[in-house]
Formats: C-alpha cells, structure tokens, sequence
C-alpha cells in the first residue's frame, strides 16, 4: 500500500511542531547525523585543542633523548671470520641453486613422461569402447586403461623417489 495517511500525517504534524515523530527512516539517519555533529564540536572546543597540544609537546619532548650504549667494533679476526663465512653461504647457495635446478628438470621430465602415457592410454581407450560393441569389451578396455595408468603412476613416483630428498636451502652465517 505504500506510505499511506499515516505516514502523511505525521509528517505534517512534525512539520507544525506539534510533535516529534520519526517514522521513516531518512529522518532516524539524519537525527542521528546531527547528534553525531553536535558531540565532536563538543569534544572539538578551544579548550580541549588546546590541552591536546600542550600534552603532545609535554609527551614529545620525553622520547628526543639519544641512546648513549655503543655496540663493540668487530677486530680484525673476526671480520675475517664473517667474510669467510658469508663467502662460504654465497657458494653454498650457488650449489643448491644449481641442485634444485636438477631436481626439478628430472621431476619435470618424469612428470612429463606420465603425462603422454597418461595421453596415449587414454586415446587407446576412447578408440576401444567406440569400437566395442559388447559391453565385456567395454569393461576390457577400461580395465586396461586404468592398468596402464597404474603402472605409469608407479614408474613416475619411482622416478621422482630415485632423485633423493628435495634440496634443502643453506641458512644464513650468524652476524
């Protein structure tokens, strides 16, 4: 039915003054807007600016103080000892970089090679059951497929177990 007399009406009648009556929802947000307004030119006086000023200044000027420990310089030994170090880390980064590189062309290429078979048993299928007119035929032709992919299945995780335990990234030298 829509907005109806009552709603009408009481919207005249608040219009006069007569009452306060909020019924849509429009005049609820805009009641709540204007107390929203009032509070933060409250909150917002002179006063309170200016307390809120002096106490950022009296607060800031308690962290400008400088930290007066210094750290032990490092002798020559020990420079030597971090270099060697970091010199060692950048080699042994080197090898594992070319490590994982390996890795992953030979999982690659076993994960490839299950892949076509995969392809090839599946093609082999697809041409057995449309040429199948039984359904034993069918089932055969299924049943090789599924056999076939269990043995390339097989000779893939063999493959990818042969190749050993995944790299491990060297840690970083202690500073």
């Amino acid at each position: 039915m829509g907005r109806g007399f009552f709603f009408l009406r009481a919207r005249a009648s608040k219009a006069q003054g007569k009452h306060k009556v909020y019924i849509d929802s429009s005049d609820r947000k805009r009641k709540e807007r204007y107390k929203s307004k009032e509070l933060a030119v409250k909150v917002l006086s002179k006063k309170n600016i200016g307390a809120l000023v002096a106490l950022g200044l009296i607060i800031g000027t308690g962290s400008a103080v400088a930290d007066t420990t210094t750290t032990p310089k490092l002798t020559v030994a020990e420079k030597a000892a971090r270099k060697a170090a970091t010199e060692l880390h950048k080699a042994s980064v080197a090898q594992f970089k070319s490590a994982l590189a390996s890795y992953r062309t030979s999982a690659d290429s076993a994960r490839a090679t299950f892949k076509a078979a995969y392809e090839s048993a599946k093609a082999t299928r697809e041409a057995a059951v449309k040429a199948a007119t039984t359904a034993e035929a069918k089932s055969a032709a299924r049943s090789a497929f599924i056999s076939t992919v269990a043995a390339a299945k097989a000779t893939k995780d063999s493959a990818i177990a042969a190749l050993g335990a995944k790299p491990v990234a060297p840690t970083k030298p202690a500073q």
